[in-house]
């Protein structure tokens, strides 16, 4: 197993993801727990959000789950996630690597990992996951891809000028900044797929639901959700 890669542990980083990093819509989690319902059914005692950070992806599964548990490797990631006074009673947060989740064997309904697992030895990540599923349970691995500008007016000139600077910027001035494995959000995790028979991969748009008077531009990036089911012994 390859060394785990670590960063943004530092707690400038958890302060910064908390702000800033977007979070998923509802309706993602919603599908995830409407997958695993389709062959288990409840009470589902415990779901691990692996590489969770400041618990944004864990946080929103408390509803579905007796208890739900944070795992990242940055003890700046955990600190900032349990100083968060939303966290439901039945979430908690450990350090731990994804590689190897730190809970018992056949423990586990569902594993999720939003937009951590490239930082991953993945063959290593999904070996752990099947050692902590329970038979039937599922592995969610999500991730959203690049953001891409767009003017609220709808005028496509200007959305296609607006884009080329984006692009100027994110692949022309920043692109020798960017790790190998930034690859994986520009091609929506088209590398990765879950190793259990009958796994689905879904593919929609992140983007402002909302927007006032004041809002000229908007962002949108795909959403990719990988989802597969250990099969029954």
């Amino acid at each position: 197993m390859a060394a785990p890669i670590k960063l943004f542990e530092e707690a400038a980083h958890a302060s910064v993801y908390l702000k800033y990093r977007p979070r998923l819509p509802q309706k993602v989690f919603e599908r995830i727990v409407e997958y695993l319902k389709e062959k288990k059914s409840k009470p589902f005692k415990l779901a691990v959000d692996v590489g969770c950070g400041p618990g944004q992806s864990t946080r929103p599964l408390a509803p579905h789950f007796e208890k739900v548990i944070g795992v990242d490797v940055s003890d700046a990631q955990i600190e900032a996630a349990v100083k968060q006074t939303d966290n439901p009673p039945n979430v908690e947060y450990r350090t731990g690597q994804g590689e190897t989740i730190p809970v018992p064997d056949n423990s586990v309904s569902l594993v999720t990992c939003c937009q951590a697992v490239h930082w991953f030895d993945y063959a290593a990540f999904c070996k752990d996951v099947d050692r902590v599923l329970l038979p039937s349970g599922c592995l969610a691995v999500c991730a959203y891809g690049n953001f891409v500008p767009e003017t609220c007016e709808g005028d496509l000139t200007k959305d296609k000028k607006m884009q080329q600077l984006h692009w100027n910027f994110y692949k022309g001035l920043m692109g020798a900044y960017w790790d190998d494995r930034r690859r994986h959000i520009d091609n929506v995790y088209a590398e990765f797929s879950i190793p259990y028979e009958g796994s689905i991969r879904l593919i929609e748009i992140l983007g402002a639901e909302t927007q006032t008077e004041q809002t000229k531009v908007r962002l949108k990036a795909p959403i990719v959700v990988l989802l597969g089911r250990k099969p029954p012994p």
